[in-house]
C-alpha cells in the first residue's frame, strides 16, 4: 500500500510457492475501472468452494479524490481465503484492522480448516 499520486491505496498479494493462494474478493468500480477488492464477511459467514471471485491480488481500500471502496479506518473485518496443499484445497478466514490512512494493515486473528476441501464458518477455530 502507500500513496501514489493522487491514489491513496492498501492492497495485498497472497502468492503461495506453488501460486494458489487467494483471498475472496469482489469487483467493485473505482475511477472507472473494475478492480478487486477484499469482501468483509460476517461472523457465521461460510468460506467454502462455492463462495465466488477468489483472486490472488486485492485491494483492501482504495482512494481517489472522492472515489473510495474497501475498509479503511472502519474497525475490524473479516476476510476469506483458501489455499492449497498437497490434500487438497483449504479455506480459512481472517481478522484485520486497516489503518484510515492506509499505511498499516493488523491481522488479529487467523484460522483455517485442517481438512481438504472442507467449508468454514467466519470465526471458528
Amino acid at each position: 500500500g502507500g500513496i501514489y499520486g493522487a491514489v491513496t491505496f492498501a492492497n495485498c498479494n497472497i502468492d503461495e510457492l506453488n501460486g494458489s493462494g487467494n483471498i475472496l474478493t469482489s469487483p467493485q468500480l473505482f475511477d472507472g475501472l473494475s478492480i478487486p477488492v477484499a469482501i468483509a464477511k460476517n461472523l457465521n459467514d461460510t468460506i467454502e468452494s462455492s463462495s465466488l471471485n477468489f483472486t490472488k491480488y486485492c485491494y483492501f481500500a482504495n482512494k481517489y479524490n472522492a472515489n473510495i471502496v474497501g475498509f479503511a479506518g472502519t474497525g475490524d473485518k473479516y476476510l476469506g481465503f483458501r489455499f492449497k496443499a498437497n490434500d487438497g484445497t483449504h479455506y480459512g478466514w481472517m481478522k484485520v484492522s486497516l489503518t484510515a490512512d492506509y499505511r498499516a494493515i493488523t491481522i488479529k486473528d487467523i484460522a483455517y480448516d485442517k481438512r481438504a476441501n472442507s467449508p468454514i464458518a467466519v470465526g471458528a477455530k
